[in-house]
């Protein structure tokens, strides 16, 4: 039992020092300097998260309005009105 114990130790710490390599590896990581867990909850980590996931809805933005343009209007009006009596039904 102490072994397996051991052997998963063993294993996850040299998985953090993999992650801190990577982490370490990157250029514009505002964190390199500081170990592991020193930051405070709730600073940075959800503001990059937060910046992140905004990146992340603009390009799903943008993405969605190159394919609505490229959809004929009565294919997108279809789909539309699909999405409302979807909608109405699930209430």
């Amino acid at each position: 039992m102490q072994s397996e114990i051991a052997k998963e130790l063993a294993r996850l710490r040299a998985e953090l020092a993999e992650l801190e390599a990577q982490q370490a590896a990157q250029p514009d990581s505002t964190s390199q300097t500081e170990p592991f867990g020193s930051e405070p909850l709730g600073s940075e980590s959800e503001g990059q998260e937060s910046e992140t996931l905004e990146q992340q809805l603009e390009e799903l933005g943008g993405l969605l309005h190159k394919e609505l343009r490229q959809i004929p209007t009565v294919t997108a009006l279809a789909v539309f009105a699909l999405g409302i009596l979807l909608g109405r039904g699930l209430r």
